[in-house]
């Protein structure tokens, strides 16, 4: 799984729209210092361009800059301290672009690519038959039993079964014979677009990454753009390829596999 932070910077490298260093600034400051790059670049060289700070997933406009010094000023000051951190430049598709582009890509395999999920939090009990499932659980794949020894078997598909109101029912005798043992269960739930810099997906890059940039070529194919026919054409090539790759991001289910029941 790769996280949000993970792709947004991965396919604006591969965009050719990214500048990566370390900068540090105060809190209430509106403004960043990179001695790292001191003289390397003249003044006003990042004026306009985006700031994204990763520590504190934030991103700033950059109003000017001072190439003697290396120090961004913002259009906003920082919520807190920056030491050393870990900031990103991006020109030309923004952090937020690059976030919908993702989310977009994400959402057009939602309809038959599903995460895998566990669930440990079920005990058999004598008399009881039928166990809630978690909410947002789409398939069981397996059930375990936990054995005298804390290990967990696998509890044979003909013993267990999906109930109306999303619900697992084991056989009687198997709650009769195992009652008090913990149950370990195996599912799948939908894919969920992403939120935050941690958030993660089990979309595979190899469709993610070229569908999320054809959606960003996209975006620039039309209008008054800088070369929109170059754009048209890097979005057909892209999007190609993830069409080719798409069943790449398509879920194989396990033998067994129930559909919870509403």
């Amino acid at each position: 799984m790769r996280t949000l932070q993970d792709l947004r910077t991965a396919i604006s490298a591969e965009m050719g729209d990214l500048f990566r260093s370390t900068g540090s600034g105060s809190a209430g400051a509106a403004t960043v210092t990179d001695p790292v790059i001191a003289g390397a670049y003249p003044d006003g060289y990042f004026r306009g361009a985006e700031l994204y700070a990763l520590p504190i997933a934030r991103a700033f406009r950059i109003l000017d800059f001072a190439g003697a010094t290396g120090t961004f000023t913002l259009n906003a000051a920082l919520p807190s301290t920056l030491t050393s951190a870990t900031y990103e430049i991006r020109r030309v598709w923004l952090a937020a672009d690059v976030d919908r582009a993702i989310n977009g890509a994400i959402r057009d395999v939602a309809g038959y690519h599903f995460a895998p999920v566990t669930d440990q939090s079920l005990v058999l009990v004598a008399g009881q038959y039928e166990y809630p499932l978690p909410a947002n659980w789409l398939y069981v794949t397996g059930v375990e039993v936990q054995t005298p020894a804390g290990h967990f078997a696998r509890l044979h598909p003909l013993l267990w079964r999906t109930a109306p109101g999303r619900k697992l029912a084991i056989r009687y005798e198997t709650v009769w014979k195992l009652a008090g043992r913990a149950l370990r269960l195996s599912g799948l739930t939908g894919v969920r677009t992403l939120t935050n810099d941690s958030d993660a997906t089990t979309v595979p890059d190899a469709y993610l990454v070229p569908a999320a940039r054809a959606r960003l070529y996209e975006a620039k194919a039309g209008g008054s753009q800088t070369d929109p026919d170059a754009h048209r054409t890097s979005a057909q090539t892209l999007r190609a390829l993830a069409e080719a790759r798409r069943n790449l991001a398509r879920t194989d289910f396990p033998p067994n596999t129930r559909r919870v029941l509403d």
